[in-house]
C-alpha cells in the first residue's frame, strides 16, 4: 500500500515580546591565563566556562548598578534576583557555544642548566607574566592559550536590557576571561552582535567614547557602599599612543607598551651603572630605617620619606634585598588579610584603526581594614602608613616617580601618581 505524500504543516515559533536574544561573538585579544579547575592552568576541555562569565557579569554588573541601593543587603537582594543564588533561579540564561580553543604558547622557557628562564614577550610581557615563570627548583613550564574565540548567547527579560546591556559592556571593556585580567591577560573584544560586524571608534577616539558610555551605563544616584568597587561617571583613565595593524596583533603590541610603562613606574631606579640601580620610590629605605639594617653602600638614602605609596596598587608586596647586610626580605599586607585586589586596570583596547593601551582605576581604593603592616626578618608585624597626605610638597618631590615626566610614555600614569598621593 502506498503511503500518501505527507508534508508537515509550517511551525510558528512562538514570540515572547517580554524576552529578547543576543548572540555574541568574541574574540581574546591577549591569552587565555588559567580558568581551568587547577589554579594557573587552563581547562583542557572548556577553554571558557559558562560560571566565569556569569561570574564576571555578577562583578561588572554590581560596579555600574550598586549605587541605586542604599546599602549591601538590598544590592545582595537585587543580584540574587537577577543573576540567580542557591535559592533563586535567574531570569537570565547565558550559552557558550562554538568555542574556539586556541593554541598553548609558553611565555617562559627553561633551558637544562639554567637558573633564570628565557622569557617570550611576543606571548606575553615578562613583568605581567611572572606567576608564569619556572625556576631552578619547580621547572613546570605553564602555558597560556591565545587564539582563544567564543560565541555567547544572551537570553533575558525585556525590562533587564539595561543591567544586562550593563553589565556586558563594562566586561567588555574592563574585564576578561581567566587569571590576571587586571593585568591584560584575557582581555576579549566584540567581534559580532547578532551575526553583524561590531562598529568600533577610531583610536584617537576611544576615551572619548568610553567615558561617554560610563555615563550611559553606570548609575551615581545615591551613597556609594563601602567595599564595592565601582566604576564612576568620571573615571581616571589614560592610554599609551595607538599601535596600527590588524586586531589581535595591534593589541599585543599596545599591551606590551603599556606593561613597559607600568613596570618602569613601579621599578623606578637609578641606571647608568650596567646594574639595577637603587630604587627611586621610598620603601627601601624605610625598612632599612624600621629594621636598623643597611648595607654600607646604602646607609645614605635615597628618600627620607616612611611612607609605602606603592601599596595602593595592591597586596603583598614583597620587598627583597639582594645584599647580605641589607635587611631580610618583608612583606607588605594588611593585618589580617594578605592580598588586596589591585584597583588599576591594564589592558589593551581595540579600535576600528589598531589598538590602544588602556589604564582605569577602579574605586574605591582605599586600603583594607584595619591599615597596612610589614611583616618579615626582625618586624613581626609593624604598622605603616601607605598614603602621603601630610607631607610638605618639598619633600614629596623627592619621590621621583611621583613627578610629571618628559617620557610620553610616564605620562600615561599622571592620574596614578594622584591616586597615590590619595591613597
Amino acid at each position: 500500500m502506498r503511503i500518501p505524500d505527507f508534508e508537515p504543516p509550517a511551525v510558528e515559533l512562538r514570540q515572547d515580546e517580554t524576552r529578547k536574544r543576543l548572540v555574541l561573538g568574541y574574540r581574546l585579544l591577549t591569552p587565555l591565563f588559567g580558568g581551568g579547575p587547577l589554579a594557573g592552568e587552563c581547562d583542557p576541555l572548556t577553554t571558557v566556562r559558562t560560571a566565569t562569565v556569569v561570574g564576571q557579569l555578577r562583578f561588572w554588573w554590581r560596579a555600574c548598578r550598586a549605587a541605586a541601593y542604599p546599602d549591601l543587603k538590598s544590592l545582595r537582594a537585587a543580584e540574587d534576583r537577577l543573576w540567580g543564588s542557591t535559592t533563586v533561579r535567574s531570569p537570565i540564561v547565558l550559552e557558550l557555544r562554538r568555542t574556539q580553543a586556541g593554541e598553548p604558547q609558553k611565555p617562559f622557557t627553561l633551558k637544562p642548566g639554567q637558573s633564570w628562564p628565557d622569557c617570550h614577550e611576543d606571548v606575553a610581557p615578562a613583568y605581567a607574566a611572572f606567576p608564569l615563570q619556572p625556576n631552578s627548583k619547580d621547572r613546570t613550564v605553564r602555558t597560556v592559550q591565545s587564539g582563544v574565540g567564543f560565541e555567547l548567547v544572551v537570553s533575558y527579560p525585556a525590562a533587564a536590557e539595561a543591567d544586562v546591556r550593563a553589565a556586558l559592556w563594562a566586561w567588555e571593556t574592563f574585564g576578561g576571561v581567566g587569571a590576571r585580567t587586571r593585568r591584560g591577560f584575557g582581555a576579549l573584544a566584540r567581534m559580532t552582535e547578532d551575526g553583524r560586524a561590531v562598529q568600533r571608534p577610531p583610536c584617537r577616539e576611544l576615551l572619548d567614547w568610553i567615558q561617554a558610555e560610563l555615563q550611559r551605563h553606570v548609575l551615581e544616584v545615591g551613597k556609594p557602599i563601602p567595599g564595592v568597587p565601582r566604576l564612576e561617571h568620571k573615571l581616571p583613565l589614560a592610554a599609551t599612543r595607538q599601535k596600527a595593524g590588524p586586531g589581535e596583533k595591534s593589541a599585543r603590541e599596545a599591551w606590551k607598551c603599556l606593561i613597559k610603562c607600568y613596570r618602569d613606574f613601579r621599578q623606578s631606579r637609578r641606571t647608568g651603572t650596567g646594574k639595577s640601580g637603587r630604587s627611586y620610590w621610598p620603601e627601601p629605605d624605610a625598612i632599612r630605617r624600621l629594621t636598623g639594617q643597611a648595607d654600607p653602600k646604602h646607609r645614605v638614602p635615597v628618600c627620607k620619606i616612611d611612607r609605602f605609596p606603592r601599596g595602593a596598587f595592591g597586596l603583598p608586596i614583597i620587598f627583597h634585598f639582594k645584599d647580605r647586610t641589607d635587611p631580610d626580605t618583608c612583606t607588605l599586607q594588611g593585618p589580617k588579610h594578605d592580598r588586596r585586589a589591585s584597583p588599576l586596570i591594564l589592558r589593551p583596547v581595540l579600535g576600528s584603526d589598531g589598538a590602544i593601551g588602556m589604564a582605569a582605576i577602579l574605586k574605591p581604593w582605599g586600603g583594607p581594614p584595619g591599615g597596612y603592616v610589614l611583616k618579615g626578618g626582625r618586624l613581626p608585624g609593624v604598622e605603616v602608613q601607605v598614603d602621603l597626605n601630610g607631607i610638605p610638597a618639598g619633600e614629596l618631590a623627592a619621590i621621583k616617580p611621583l613627578k610629571p615626566s618628559d617620557k610620553l610614555y610616564n605620562n600615561v600614569f599622571d592620574p596614578f601618581r594622584e591616586m597615590v598621593k590619595e591613597a
